[in-house]
């Protein structure tokens, strides 16, 4: 799909706030214990845009694509009974989210299960640590968060590993946050349309804004376009033999390039499942749209392909 120029920049602003403050998922201090409050400003910020995008306080109920994060406490706590519990539990889930480990029935029944964000393991505990250690649901820290007062944090530039996954997990994110929109508003039939006409568009958008060509690709592709070259294909055999072993899954950097996994999650079966698992409406879309489609069969927790980053001015 070729977009212009002006199209890709007309999502500048819509984004721009979303991406200044992802950079801060990079840059968090390494906590003392579950218990302490004591976090960067830097910490708290990369919790309320990237948490908050989906988990807002502040959604009207006919926009709201997932409960809010003090909902998401609350029952939490009600559950297991103590931070440290509901610490370990909420970790668990975000860290691979699945029906069986699912907290609030009602709200995985209305929103769908939430997606696999990849986060690393120590960024994926300041998080879960600063929402147990602190009243999210404040009027100081609603405050904050509805005045978006902060400064941009730095990210070093050389270091393009963690640039790759900066700009892959923002990217992520806004795609993600679509996507679920999408399939909440008119089901899953609709959210194909948007996957074929809105998806690539975004994705060329964020890769203006964060300055890096930004495509995902597959050895059993969907779109011809994101065919997986030869060597992708040895690194997405890896990471499917990584993950059949339960072994981390750490991105890829060669010759400026940087790639990262796409793992898939209950979610991405109503689309890219087998059987049952996509409806008849959902083929009869995929057969129109994708006639050469390559992407079904998958199950939970599998590789349906990697992210690619080429980092563009960050490498001059």
């Amino acid at each position: 799909m070729h977009v212009t120029k002006n199209a890709k920049l007309s999502t500048y602003h819509c984004i721009m706030k979303l991406h200044k403050s992802l950079i801060a998922i990079s840059s968090v201090l390494i906590l003392a214990s579950c218990e302490t409050a004591e976090i960067s400003h830097e910490t708290a910020k990369s919790l309320v845009y990237n948490c908050y995008s989906c988990h807002s306080p502040n959604a009207s109920e006919a926009s709201r694509i997932a409960p809010s994060m003090a909902e998401v406490k609350t029952a939490y706590l009600a559950k297991y009974g103590s931070k440290k519990a509901a610490n370990n539990a909420m970790n668990a889930f975000v860290n691979s989210p699945s029906s069986e480990k699912v907290v609030m029935g009602e709200a995985m029944e209305r929103f769908g299960i939430m997606p696999n964000m990849q986060y690393e393991k120590t960024d994926l505990q300041h998080i879960v640590n600063y929402i147990f250690s602190n009243q999210i649901d404040s009027r100081e820290w609603l405050s904050q968060y509805n005045s978006g007062a902060s400064s941009e944090p730095k990210i070093d530039k050389s270091d393009y590993s963690k640039l790759g996954r900066h700009i892959v997990m923002s990217t992520k994110k806004i795609l993600g946050k679509n996507l679920k929109g999408a399939i909440k508003s008119q089901g899953t039939e609709y959210a194909l349309d948007f996957c074929n006409t809105r998806a690539i568009s975004l994705t060329d958008s964020m890769g203006v804004v964060l300055d890096a060509t930004i495509t995902r690709v597959s050895d059993r592709n969907r779109n011809p376009d994101n065919a997986a070259s030869p060597e992708e294909v040895d690194f997405i055999e890896m990471y499917s033999t990584l993950i059949a072993s339960n072994r981390d899954l750490s991105p890829i950097l060669k010759g400026g390039t940087f790639y990262m996994p796409i793992v898939t999650n209950e979610m991405c079966l109503q689309c890219h499942g087998s059987g049952d698992e996509v409806s008849n409406g959902v083929r009869t879309g995929l057969d129109k749209l994708y006639p050469e489609d390559l992407a079904l069969g998958y199950g939970v927790n599998e590789i349906r392909g990697i992210w690619r980053v080429d980092f563009g001015t960050y490498a001059n």
